[in-house]
């Protein structure tokens, strides 16, 4: 909804919730992605994957992860923080696009 409507607080919310669930993204979610994206941004999905991949890599020891490569939930806590810079710096340029969209019709960043 935050790609469709040009939120930029919607999108970051929307990556986040993706990257810091308990499941991976879903072929079908991931089509759904590629399809609404616009100014050539079809690699949403495996930026996302990446993202999660790093952050996951990063804080969880390998003995947490199951045989079936299930991540156990509570080694699993992404620092809000750490998952935001990944996204900004990742999706920069369709945040930027996004945030030109905004000034236009006057969006608050974000809720503190």
């Amino acid at each position: 909804m935050g790609r469709q409507y040009k939120v930029t607080f919607w999108l970051i919310q929307g990556y986040e919730a993706l990257i810091k669930r308990g499941k991976p993204i879903t072929d079908k979610e991931a089509i759904a992605m590629t399809e609404q994206a616009d100014n050539g941004v079809t690699r949403t999905a495996l930026a996302l994957f990446r993202i999660r991949e790093k952050l996951v890599v990063r804080i969880t020891p390998i003995a947490s992860v199951q045989s079936e490569g299930n991540v156990d939930r509570q080694k699993f806590k992404l620092g809000r923080e750490d998952a935001r810079t990944e996204i900004e710096s990742v999706f920069q340029k369709e945040l930027d696009a996004i945030r030109e969209a905004e000034v236009g019709y006057g969006v608050i960043d974000e809720i503190k």
